[in-house]
């Protein structure tokens, strides 16, 4: 089998489909809040509960920094917006 990479040049920005999810674990820090989660049957652990600065939160999906100093996700889903309220609010009740 060969894989080959295949670039349009266009970014699609379209949403990953939630089957389920199942906040695990939520905990308020000084800095936000952390979580972990299930998501159509994968376990993500050390999620984080953003904020824009228009102050719209967001799921911040694990990162780590590369060697030119700048963060990458090494997870990541695109959710529609109705999904990341849904887990929002989850997250929230959690605490």
């Amino acid at each position: 089998m060969a894989f080959t990479k295949k670039n349009s040049g266009e970014k699609k920005a379209e949403s990953g489909k939630v089957i389920s999810f199942e906040i695990l674990k939520a905990t308020q820090y000084s800095w936000g809040v952390g979580f972990n989660m299930v998501l159509n049957g994968v376990t993500i652990y050390n999620c984080t509960v953003a904020e824009t600065k228009d102050g719209k939160y967001f799921i911040s999906f694990p990162s780590r920094k590369g060697s030119d100093g700048k963060w990458y996700s090494y997870v990541y889903f695109r959710f529609s917006e109705a999904d990341q309220n849904a887990i929002l609010e989850a997250v929230q009740n959690k605490l």
